[in-house]
């Protein structure tokens, strides 16, 4: 807190110094220089000063954001249960990077108190700790129980984030930050979408939304992901139309989308996407949405939409899901091979005047895509008032801008129409 207070005492002050507000003659210019020379003795807001907590780490996703954090420099503690999932992420990470990261065992299915326990003295709280349906927003409640800790998480589950968005007050009292859903998609998608609607003119100029999703195989995902997957399958698909909500079956609704020249166009059909949720009239504000995802090969598609003619109480079982995930996963590895890791997002957005505004985003590998995104979203994490907040919700735009300009730099297509910004480019 005092970090962030110094920070903005610099920038007020050089402000008004360079705007010729902080008096004439040399006696108020030496004064000045006195403050802002004491005021630079005081450290600029860091992660670099304590660990951060990466709360299921040894995943796929929690693991390609423990990587990316190392590699930036941080200091980077594992929460997990398993002290065997955490060597083989050791394993894959590497010597130079295995000195940056240490285990701290963790269970968040314990009660709140023991998460809370668990989460005491870290200044900064990943939880990448998935499946997230059906589940709770434990973590952060824990870290609103200890509270002065900046929390991101990859939540997919839009029943989850609504529990999550209800303890916004709380993380006010308690100087909890939350960012939500961060991640690739969801996560840059949002910021990609709130970035196109503000050039529309705002929600209230806009008359639709359209998020649509490609991975190629599996995006080079874990079990958990898949998983993840498979219990969003059983749930029906939720689109705003006019502000009210509107749901269809899950893989239903099959189009094709124009990924851009790195992907081509590929088939997309409907699924209970938390973007929705996120850019629709409960959040964002915007009264029109809908989302769509595919992979590839088109059989995986069909292989998915089959699924979801399965009895639902089988669908929602997370630990039968979990099984058949890591069943299935050396099928999956094997395709894979052959169809590639990449990830592709797009987003439409139309405008009640008529302009029609797209994003492009594509990446060569989605786990490496996940790392980028989420380690920046947990960097530029201390500059996030509190509050639970969607990534389009932030209040800071430069937040906002930060992520898009890293997510950008790793991506083999991006383009944004409707401005000029030297990161929204086509790569």
């Amino acid at each position: 807190l005092v970090a962030r207070s110094a920070a903005a005492c610099r920038g007020l002050l050089l402000r008004l110094c360079l705007s010729g507000h902080c008096g004439k003659g040399p006696g108020m210019a030496a004064v000045a220089v006195v403050v802002l020379l004491l005021l630079a003795a005081i450290p600029a807001p860091s992660l670099a000063l304590a660990p951060v907590l990466v709360v299921g780490g040894t995943g796929r996703v929690g693991g390609s954001a423990v990587r990316k954090l190392a590699e930036a420099g941080l200091r980077v503690d594992v929460g997990s249960r398993s002290t065997a999932s955490f060597d083989d992420l050791a394993r894959r990470l590497g010597p130079e990077l295995q000195a940056c990261v240490r285990h701290v065992p963790m269970d968040t299915g314990a009660p709140i108190a023991e998460v809370a326990a668990a989460l005491r003295g870290y200044e900064v709280v990943v939880n990448t700790a998935g499946p997230f349906q059906y589940g709770t927003p434990t973590v952060l409640e824990a870290c609103i129980s200890n509270g002065n800790v900046a929390y991101v998480d990859v939540c997919d589950s839009i029943e989850v984030s609504r529990e999550a968005r209800k303890l916004a007050a709380s993380a006010r009292a308690a100087n909890v930050s939350a960012v939500i859903a961060a991640g690739i998609w969801p996560g840059a998608s949002s910021l990609l979408s709130s970035l196109l609607v503000e050039r529309a003119g705002g929600p209230g100029n806009v008359a639709n939304v359209e998020f649509s999703f490609h991975t190629g195989g599996t995006g080079g995902s874990g079990p958990t992901i898949l998983s993840a997957t498979f219990l969003i399958l059983a749930e029906d698909a939720l689109a705003f139309e006019g502000g009210s909500p509107a749901y269809y079956p899950s893989g239903s609704d099959a189009k094709l989308v124009d990924f851009g020249p790195a992907l081509g166009r590929r088939e997309v059909f409907r699924m209970n996407l938390i973007e929705t949720e996120s850019t629709g009239p409960n959040a964002l504000g915007v009264s029109t949405v809908l989302a769509r995802f595919g992979t590839a090969p088109i059989a995986w598609n069909r292989l998915l939409q089959a699924t979801t003619l399965l009895p639902k109480p089988i669908l929602r079982n997370r630990s039968l899901m979990q099984a058949f995930s890591i069943f299935s996963l050396p099928a999956v590895r094997f395709v894979d091979k052959f169809f590639g890791t990449q990830n592709g997002i797009r987003v439409d957005v139309t405008a009640k005047d008529g302009r029609c505004l797209s994003a492009l985003a594509a990446h060569a590998d989605m786990e490496d895509a996940v790392g980028v995104a989420l380690s920046s979203f947990v960097t530029h994490a201390p500059s996030v008032a509190p509050g639970v907040w969607f990534p389009e919700e932030v209040p800071s735009r430069a937040y906002r801008q930060a992520v898009l300009e890293d997510v950008a730099a790793t991506a083999i297509t991006w383009r944004a129409d409707g401005g000029d910004d030297a990161a929204l480019r086509d790569a």
